[in-house]
């Protein structure tokens, strides 16, 4: 799975938006000249402004991770934003109408008109968008008896010298040591000649996260993770050691340990 793909996603939705934005602009000048009544651009580019505030908006989705909500929350979670777009939508058409026209746009009006013009819209653009983060950033359901039947409690460890039994919920975290990985416990490190994709297959997928190219970890065994201010984070696991989680994993890692564990910026 492609974990580049969210931001690409990110980064779609910010063009579609000022797309968005300048064919509006473009249709209420061609209709006001078709029509014979007078365009003002800077009216025309307030009411657009609805189509900009779905950058914020999913920016927001992705960072922390709301993309990856159970089936169950989803639906209402998208009624949330949408709503709340329709909000923001509505106070800043009244603020900045307020500040610099020479009348003012009644937020009771605004709402109306954003509700009966957009909200539908608004429901489909963030389904699409949440449907393509949760895809591409290798989402799965959150459901843990779906996967309980199908992950070992135990994984066979094989060095170059015995074989051991290691109970899946023991390890903290894995990192790639080509050609070898290790397999970290709270007492104990294990090499394997194996790969973490492979490994990631044998583990339970609601506890244990890709979190870099070159490590996995246990999500239970997370300390607290402290942003680096470039989407990168470091990880303190509660054995001490520190691993760090590349921007490019980061969502679903979030998702994963939010909120049981706090992060400190």
């Amino acid at each position: 799975m492609n974990h580049i793909t969210p931001k690409y996603i990110i980064i779609t939705s910010s063009a579609v938006a000022i797309i968005l934005f300048i064919y509006h602009l473009l249709i209420d000048g061609l209709e006001s000249k078709y029509n014979g009544y007078s365009y003002y651009i800077s009216e025309s580019a307030l009411f657009s402004i609805i189509w900009l505030i779905i950058i914020p908006v999913v920016f927001i989705v992705y960072k922390f991770g709301w993309y990856n909500l159970s089936i169950k929350m989803t639906l209402p979670f998208i009624l949330i934003i949408s709503t709340a777009h329709i909000l923001m939508y509505s106070v800043l058409i009244w603020v900045v109408s307020l500040v610099f026209f020479e009348y003012s746009y009644h937020i009771s009006g605004n709402l109306q008109y954003g509700f009966l013009k957009y909200f539908e819209i608004l429901i489909i653009l963030y389904t699409l968008v949440i449907l393509l983060l949760r895809y591409f950033s290798g989402w799965k359901h959150s459901d843990k008896n779906i996967l309980k039947s199908k992950v070992p409690e135990h994984i066979v460890v094989s060095d170059p010298f015995k074989k051991y039994l290691i109970g899946s919920n023991d390890i903290l975290f894995i990192k790639a040591n080509t050609p070898y990985i290790e397999i970290h416990t709270s007492d104990k490190k294990y090499l394997e000649q194996n790969s973490l994709k492979d490994m990631m297959q044998q583990l339970d997928q609601n506890i244990f996260v890709r979190v870099h190219k070159s490590s996995i970890l246990n999500i239970n065994y997370v300390k607290n993770f402290t942003s680096r201010m470039n989407g990168d984070y470091d990880v303190r696991m509660n054995n001490g050691d520190t691993l760090r989680v590349s921007r490019n994993y980061a969502g679903a890692f979030k998702a994963k340990v939010n909120p049981p564990t706090q992060v400190s910026i």
